[in-house]
């Protein structure tokens, strides 16, 4: 899935102000890819980056001395759990010099106070990816 390479480094290079991003797609779209991809353009380590699936959250260090958040919530439907896991991670949303990326997310967007994207992966017919990117202004 070479094809997410350059949207990884054009998301690093563009939208530097949102550190909030959601990452929607069916399964072996391409989600923790991106992350992947994201981790290596921004100078982290990208063999460290795995699906958090069974561990909801995993994070990475980047060169800069920031970090990325890379979650999932596809296990997590109720929202006592979704403001539960927000708690959790209360000082982690905010700081402003971390990304946090979120698989099947969008159920958490209504609880986030911050700026935030939603990036949506589809399958194409030929296998490649497209993705579509959304702004959320957050007040």
């Amino acid at each position: 899935m070479e094809d997410l390479k350059q949207p990884a480094q054009d998301l690093l290079r563009n939208y530097n102000q949102v550190r909030w991003w959601v990452l929607d797609g069916p399964l072996g779209a391409g989600k923790t890819t991106f992350v992947r991809k994201f981790v290596e353009s921004a100078g982290g380590d990208p063999s460290q980056v795995q699906s958090p699936s069974y561990l909801i959250c995993l994070e990475y260090e980047l060169t800069n001395g920031s970090k990325v958040y890379h979650m999932d919530l596809f296990r997590i439907s109720d929202h006592a759990s979704l403001t539960q896991l927000i708690n959790e991670y209360k000082a982690v949303i905010n700081e402003s010099k971390d990304w946090i990326f979120i698989e099947w997310g969008s159920k958490i967007l209504p609880l986030v106070d911050k700026p935030a994207g939603k990036i949506s992966i589809t399958i194409n017919n030929d296998e490649s990816r497209t993705l579509t990117l959304y702004l959320i202004n957050k007040p």
